[in-house]
């Protein structure tokens, strides 16, 4: 199903024309259009999180795929579009300096609303990648209470975590692996790891989880006092 709502806005260079804006559902018919796209870096994390407006691009590249004449929009759409997904380094300097774009309204802060949002995404990606290229200090992962702990088996066991803190971004939630069996004696490892958006991977922390046969619950021993 398509959402469609409709305003009347300038696509560049002076030319009015009818602006859709939809969601679409069939995200396959969009990627077969664009032709140039890049394969995704996984680290990248440089990207655009605004569904409304990487959907909105999306149905621009599909429309302007087909329009005679416009293949400079096709290009521009398909390339911020790329950059937003985190797929290429797209920037409003790039825009600007093509020699189709050099009007006062493509150097200005766009010449319509879309293009305005559009300016201010790429400069905002620039700028994160610009960060992620000086960020080499890893975050560092704090584990909550103790690092080896010993239950009986049958008993309970919630793992009570870890934090991660990095000197960019901040709190990250870290990752754990491993389990617990209380039902089965041995030694389990629960594992915590975390990366930032830079990529760098703090050191992994360990806790250790002793699970051990139910111990005998001692008992009271009498006291035998001698006749008197």
């Amino acid at each position: 199903m398509i959402k469609i709502y409709t305003n009347l806005k300038s696509d560049g260079g002076g030319v009015m024309m009818q602006t859709t804006y939809g969601i679409l559902a069939a995200i396959a018919a969009v990627v077969a259009v664009c032709t140039t796209v890049i394969p995704a870096e996984a680290t990248n994390a440089c990207v655009t999180t605004d569904s409304t407006l990487l959907s909105t691009v999306e149905a621009k590249i599909t429309r302007h795929s087909t329009e005679t004449g416009r293949t400079d929009l096709h290009e521009m759409f398909t390339k911020s579009y790329n950059t937003m997904k985190g797929n290429d380094t797209y920037t409003t300097s790039d825009i600007k300096a093509r020699a189709d774009k050099q009007g006062s309204n493509w150097q200005g802060a766009g010449p319509n609303t879309l293009w305005q949002s559009i300016y201010a995404e790429l400069d905002r990606l620039e700028t994160c990648r610009a960060n992620l290229q000086t960020d080499t200090t890893p975050p560092v992962i704090t584990i909550t209470g103790s690092g080896t702990i010993t239950i009986n088996k049958g008993d309970s066991y919630t793992d009570a975590g870890a934090t991660c803190v990095d000197d960019t971004d901040g709190a990250i939630s870290p990752v754990s692996s491993g389990t617990v069996d209380t039902t089965t004696a041995g030694t389990y490892t629960i594992t915590y790891s975390c990366t930032d958006a830079a990529s760098n991977a703090a050191v992994q922390v360990l806790r250790v989880v002793t699970v051990q046969d139910a111990q005998p619950t001692p008992q009271d021993t009498p006291i035998i006092l001698p006749p008197e």
